[in-house]
């Protein structure tokens, strides 16, 4: 049986007058998370979770926030595409989305027990991803030629980097890195009229 990390989350739901009712989400794993980023949008991720259980009975919690933090932006990404440990950033990329997708047995209901055991996991991890890109000089051999050649992008890497970390020479960073990627759709673009 897979042992992985859980976590708790609770949901604040109004009524028509505003009144708070809180579900508490207990046993939670992540199946599915997606990033997507765009040059007019912050970073954003979206996520199917699987719980053991929800309870009512909790009381609702105070959300607190970090001070001094900021969202992942365009501004603020590198796109890069090469060789594992020498990527080179590219150009042209207008908008990018990431798809983490783990196979996960949710279904492990069993007769005289209150609640289903721990998810296991049933699948390889699928990672998938789409990028829309402008073509031009420089990211032609890096994307455009392999995906005509069919042969692997070695490695791809989405950085976003945020705020300073007080006290220390870091900043908060977010790094995607798949490697061995195939381009398996595009092709040549379709326009309707003069358009680039």
């Amino acid at each position: 049986q897979d042992v992985q990390n859980y976590l708790s989350m609770q949901s604040l739901v109004p009524n028509a007058a505003g009144t708070i009712f809180p579900q508490n989400f207990h046993g939670c794993k992540l199946q599915k998370v997606a990033f997507t980023i765009d040059e007019q949008n912050p970073l954003l991720w979206t996520h199917d979770i699987d719980a053991q259980q929800v309870t009512t009975a909790e009381s609702a919690g105070s959300p607190s926030y970090t001070s001094n933090t900021r969202t992942f932006t365009a501004q603020g990404m590198n796109f890069k595409v090469g060789t594992f440990g020498s990527e080179a950033t590219i150009d042209g990329v207008r908008k990018m989305t990431c798809t983490i997708e783990r196979g996960l047995k949710v279904d492990r209901i069993y007769l005289g027990n209150s609640t289903k055991f721990e998810p296991v996991t049933n699948a390889v991890i699928k990672i998938t991803g789409s990028a829309d890109v402008d073509l031009t000089a420089s990211n032609k051999p890096v994307l455009w030629d392999l995906y005509h050649s069919q042969a692997a992008v070695p490695s791809i890497v989405m950085q976003f980097l945020g705020n300073a970390i007080a006290g220390s020479a870091s900043t908060d960073t977010l790094t995607l890195n798949p490697t061995n990627v195939f381009i398996d759709t595009g092709g040549t673009p379709e326009l309707d009229g003069p358009d680039i």
